[in-house]
């Protein structure tokens, strides 16, 4: 597989999947594959130095060591992609843009950062994931109190609707943020009165990926 034949996404899916015959095969082959493929992504992720490639490429990261497939520090790996993301959002959280995969990708790195018990920046994650919840509490706040849904929901599709439900639900089972989380899933379930974009059903296929390998 050469890396420049796939985007990102399928890079990460076809490493997570390699990973999971490696262990339920016992396939040796296999586990060497996925590593460098994962690698391969590394590169990709390095070259665009997009913040939402970095997220996604640091959650399966954090999937990989939280389910024992690597046996690395992750806050060593991953310390430059907490600072950028970090910086990233220190930039466009006042700004209460429209709802995007950026928040998403974002909320579910900083989750699966905090999850993993071995991490020492459990402060840091719950202070980003406090300053998001609070973000997007406010974006809804807009709608329902009759504020321009058409602009503030431009990008939130029925998919991106659903996908933000169930990162919610993941971050209040975990405990993390509780009253901001519980207001949030509040006005989340309430959207399904606002008309949002159709989309085509097409689901993230990377997302889905994680979720399943993470066992959320």
């Amino acid at each position: 597989m050469e890396s420049a034949e796939y985007s990102l996404d399928e890079l990460l899916c076809q490493s997570l999947l390699l990973f999971r015959q490696y262990r339920f095969y016992d396939a040796p082959e296999c586990g060497e594959k996925a590593f460098r493929i994962l690698e391969e992504a590394h590169v990709w992720m390095g070259r665009t130095q997009e913040c939402v490639d970095m997220a996604k490429w640091g959650c399966v990261i954090e999937c990989l060591a939280q389910k024992y497939y690597i046996e690395d520090d992750t806050d060593a790996i991953l310390e430059e992609i907490d600072a950028a993301l970090v910086a990233h959002w220190k930039r466009i959280e006042k700004i209460h843009a429209e709802v995007t995969t950026v928040y998403l990708w974002l909320g579910y790195y900083f989750l699966l950062r905090f999850r993993n018990r071995e991490s020492r920046s459990h402060s840091r994650c719950k202070q980003i994931m406090s300053s998001l919840l609070c973000a997007l509490v406010e974006i809804f706040r807009k709608v329902e109190k009759g504020g321009a849904p058409t602009e503030v929901l431009s990008h939130l599709s029925v998919d991106v609707w659903g996908e933000t439900v169930c990162w919610m639900e993941q971050v209040h089972d975990s405990r993390l943020c509780e009253k901001q989380s519980s207001a949030l899933l509040a006005q989340l379930y309430n959207l399904k009165s606002v008309e949002l974009e159709k989309g085509l059903g097409k689901q993230d296929a990377l997302l889905q990926q994680i979720l399943e390998f993470y066992c959320f």
